[in-house]
């Protein structure tokens, strides 16, 4: 896991941002916004994916990710609370996206050490 402290900013980050932080950005970015205020989305913007390096390829080492898989961010538990980030219409919804998927990430963190410590 070597982006632990990413991912823990990254919590901290969908925990604190508020409604007029996405409003500010929200009327020239639209649904862009999430990519803009937090790096959300893709391989490239990404804080996880970008803590981890690249292969040749411009391939995130997801293994090496807390999510330990190849898009293990936005599949199985994660996949609800990465979509609802990315389709969100609004500026309340993306802020409730945001707080949802903090949850979540908290969620699996918890599951994942507790699962290490039984192995």
């Amino acid at each position: 896991m070597n982006n632990i402290n990413e991912f823990n900013r990254l919590i901290e980050c969908y925990e604190t941002i508020q409604l007029d932080e996405i409003n500010s950005v929200w009327l020239s970015l639209g649904r862009s916004s999430a990519f803009y205020l937090t790096g959300f989305g893709t391989c490239e913007t990404c804080s996880l994916c970008k803590a981890v390096n690249y292969d040749i390829y411009q391939f995130p080492y997801c293994n090496r990710c807390v999510y330990s898989q190849s898009v293990g961010c936005s599949h199985d538990e994660m996949a609800e609370t990465y979509f609802g980030i990315k389709l969100a219409q609004t500026p309340d919804e993306l802020l409730t996206a945001y707080r949802n998927r903090a949850k979540a990430m908290k969620e699996f963190l918890t599951n994942k050490i507790q699962k290490n410590e039984t192995d």
